[in-house]
């Protein structure tokens, strides 16, 4: 065997330890993984198995809400009319499935250390489409309150889980009203605005044609001019009856602008009785603000907004002419609409509606 020979069998023979102890390094690695994810995978707490939910079920001292789901839309058990915004519900589902627990404790104090004594927990409540039951009662937060004290209803172990779920069941049944709307349009959309409060009223109307003018820019690639559309528009005052060109159009224009931005703070009462609706102001409304405008479709939308009495914290009372809902609204958004009246008003005889 001469020397070039014996060199090559040595290096295969050296080829070969070296693939050997890749081989069993890669092996070896494998299976400490697999021990490593299949002690990691023991150590998680799960909570409940659920895949989705159909019932909500919240259940605090002060009582108990019930939500049911058709698998696309829930609904408020208690009153189906009830105008419920949805995300507060799959807010919940999304936080209890798969939920897991940070670690668990046993218990060393008595249940009212942790906040899971009778009468000072919530209690969810959750059943999903494969008839999986979530239960569990959240305690005290924690610190920061990024952790909190939970347990599943009997045990006698205590979990500590992230905020995410009791953040979401964090509400009251008037947080979860979905506030109505009073309609979406600019102020250019605004064809015209009747303002009534007392006996004293305006009317605007509002004419808008588009023109192309000149940015004073040019584009860098081709050196041409830039243009843009301006909306223009023309106001006139109907209020007395007659239609007059406003040299000023100050006041409407900034009205039609607060209009366009109409909002609700709070909703009161969905479904307002009679006696709420006189003591809120409402049998003979501060102000009634009613607004014509284009809609996005081409279409004319009329919408009324009835302002009634303060309640003296810088809100008023407010609701839609065609609704049973009462909601508080901003100061801002009605005074400036019953400053406009006050000092630009024409006084109308009780009942008229003027018009063009």
């Amino acid at each position: 065997m001469n020397k070039n020979l014996r060199t090559i069998i040595i290096l295969l023979l050296v080829l070969v330890i070296f693939i050997g102890l890749f081989l069993a390094l890669r092996t070896f690695n494998k299976n400490t993984e697999a021990e490593e994810k299949a002690e990691a995978e023991a150590s998680v707490i799960n909570i409940g198995n659920l895949v989705d939910g159909l019932y909500i079920g919240i259940t605090t001292n002060a009582g108990s809400m019930e939500f049911v789901s058709d698998g696309e839309n829930w609904k408020y058990y208690q009153d189906e009319n009830f105008p419920l915004e949805e995300s507060y519900m799959t807010a919940i589902v999304d936080a209890a499935v798969g939920l897991t627990a940070i670690r668990e404790i046993d218990v060393a104090d008595s249940l009212s250390a942790y906040g899971l004594d009778e009468g000072s927990y919530l209690s969810l409540l959750i059943i999903d489409s494969e008839n999986h039951v979530f239960a569990l009662d959240i305690g005290s937060p924690i610190g920061d309150g990024s952790t909190w004290y939970a347990r599943e209803p009997g045990l006698n172990t205590i979990y500590i889980i992230s905020g995410e779920l009791p953040a979401a069941v964090d509400f009251d049944l008037y947080d979860m009203i979905e506030l109505e709307s009073f309609g979406l349009f600019e102020p250019t959309d605004v064809k015209q605005m009747t303002i009534t409060a007392g006996d004293k009223q305006l009317v605007y109307q509002q004419e808008t044609h588009t023109e192309t003018v000149s940015t004073g820019e040019f584009d860098e690639d081709t050196g041409e001019e830039i243009y843009q559309d301006n909306i223009i528009s023309t106001w006139y005052d109907l209020s007395a009856g007659e239609t007059v060109l406003m040299e000023d159009s100050t006041v409407p224009a900034s009205l039609a602008e607060i209009a366009s931005a109409f909002e609700f703070h709070s909703c009161k009462n969905y479904n307002a009785s009679e006696e709420l609706l006189e003591t809120s102001g409402f049998t003979s409304p501060t102000a009634s603000i009613t607004v014509v405008w284009t809609d996005l479709s081409g279409n004319e939308a009329t919408r009324t907004l009835l302002i009634g009495r303060t309640n003296g914290e810088g809100y008023y009372w407010a609701k839609l002419a065609d609704s049973n809902a009462v909601y508080l609204m901003e100061s801002i958004y009605a005074e400036s609409f019953i400053t406009a009246t006050t000092i630009m008003g024409f006084t109308t005889t009780e009942g008229d509606t003027i018009n063009e």
